[in-house]
């Protein structure tokens, strides 16, 4: 007798303890979600191109955080030709600076501005009307 009912309590806490840990129930389940990025990081693109005749190099850096875009970086990094004596090009050399390293100093403005310096650049850039 004392077997019998030894045995049955082992089935019962078995029992208990399968159906205690059961994963399976809709509470316990992670239901995935559909994500539009594969993964949160920072991804890199970049592009060789050429502006001028010269190489450039073009990148974009984008942040994703919990399935959005929280930041982005864009920059260029352009060449010049190099020239001989005689005015042949000779090949290409990339600036020292990159157009946002430059900021102002790029001079993203019409050549008849007339502008030389950062602050007549400013002061172009307030001043005119599109």
């Amino acid at each position: 007798m004392f077997k019998r009912l030894s045995l049955f309590f082992l089935v019962v806490l078995t029992a208990v303890f399968f159906v205690g840990c059961d994963k399976d129930t809709d509470e316990n389940v992670d239901t995935p979600t559909e994500r539009t990025y594969v993964a949160d990081g920072v991804y890199t693109a970049f592009k060789w191109d050429t502006s001028s005749n010269a190489q450039q190099l073009t990148w974009v850096s984008v942040t994703i955080k919990d399935d959005k875009v929280v930041s982005y970086y864009i920059d260029t990094l352009q060449g010049k030709v190099t020239k001989d004596e005689s005015g042949k090009a000779t090949g290409a050399n990339f600036n020292a600076k990159t157009k946002k390293e430059l900021k102002y100093e790029y001079g993203m403005h019409k050549p008849s501005s007339n502008t030389s310096t950062i602050e007549e650049y400013q002061e172009y850039l307030r001043t005119t009307t599109y």
